[in-house]
């Protein structure tokens, strides 16, 4: 009916991009080449208007106060904001990728730095891959080149790694915390860092794996191989836990980088709770909007399949809250009573 599109669409005046298609294409509704949205986009009071204006792939326009932004890096950052879905449990333990990108989302929202380092290095891997898989198919290689693209990738590598190294480190408390209530202290869940960098300095890497680089035809050390380790009292996750066990645990993880974002930008960022209800028990659903509406957290969207499962919770506990009928792409406030 269009639930998860106004939450994505939030999301996508947050980021720049769409929380749940990998490219703008898939964002356009059928039949047309081009989508705007418009908003008048708070957080902590201050509101700012924010136009997008998107022709895939080529046009891509953003405006902030009818002052257009010169790169999407501009954006990121200005309204922070925190997805959380059901697609999450699958995609946390099915992957490195989506785990890598869970630190990249709240580190590019707090760190310009990062996001330049990131985005370097990003583009001087996608240099070296090509070169190397050229390798393979002309069976040359300018190895002045290659030590080029290796030396110029050690700086923003290095900061990548520290910035991780040092988010992880603060989020593990707070990410503690959130599950010990989520689950009344059941269990203890953990969360590791993993990198290559932890052992060994990035140049030294390159040193060594640059044989098998050729071989393979594509970078086999470095930064973006980091992972992150999920654990429930000292076994692996995604092994031994159960349905609930692993939803309070991406719960909980989400939450937490939630509240690392708020600490870091001294901002309430927009929480966004897309459908997550569904396979919770009722004291975990109480439990979580308890948290949600607390002092520490901001604005909250929530989309839910019927009305009265939250409704019902938010009226029991005396917190203010509007609640919208979607249906075929229109809003229409509802009251409970109807």
């Amino acid at each position: 009916m269009g639930k998860t599109n106004l939450l994505d669409a939030i999301y996508y005046l947050s980021m720049g991009k769409s929380a749940f298609a990998a490219s703008d294409r898939m964002v356009v509704c059928h039949g047309q080449d081009f989508f705007r949205m418009e908003a008048l986009l708070g957080i902590d009071e201050e509101f700012k208007q924010i136009i997008f204006k998107v022709q895939p792939p080529r046009i891509k326009e953003i405006l902030i106060d009818q002052v257009k932004l010169t790169k999407i890096g501009d954006l990121v950052g200005k309204f922070p904001s925190v997805m959380i879905a059901p697609s999450d449990v699958q995609q946390l333990l099915e992957g490195s990728e989506p785990r890598r990108n869970f630190l990249n989302n709240m580190l590019v929202q707090t760190n310009a730095d990062y996001l330049a380092s990131l985005l370097l290095y990003t583009n001087l891997l996608k240099e070296r891959n090509a070169l190397l898989k050229d390798f393979q198919e002309r069976k040359y290689l300018d190895d002045t080149l290659l030590d080029v693209l290796s030396e110029r990738m050690i700086a923003p590598a290095n900061y990548i790694h520290q910035q991780r190294e040092a988010c992880v480190r603060e989020l593990i408390p707070l990410f503690q915390a959130y599950y010990e209530k989520l689950s009344q202290s059941k269990e203890k869940a953990g969360l590791d860092y993993d990198s290559m960098l932890a052992s060994k300095a990035f140049e030294q890497w390159m040193k060594e794996y640059r044989d098998r680089d050729k071989l393979l035809g594509r970078t086999g050390a470095g930064v973006h191989k980091d992972d992150l380790l999920f654990s429930m009292n000292g076994y692996p996750l995604k092994d031994f836990a159960s349905q609930g066990q692993l939803k309070s645990f991406v719960l909980s993880l989400k939450l937490a980088q939630y509240t690392w974002i708020a600490q870091s930008k001294s901002v309430h960022p927009i929480l966004l709770l897309d459908d997550i209800f569904d396979k919770l028990d009722a004291d975990r659903v109480r439990e979580l909007l308890s948290m949600v509406s607390g002092a520490e957290f901001g604005q909250v969207f929530i989309s839910d399949t019927g009305p009265h499962r939250v409704g019902d919770l938010l009226l029991e506990n005396g917190i203010a809250h509007k609640i919208f009928h979607v249906q075929d792409g229109s809003l229409t406030e509802f009251r409970l009573s109807e």
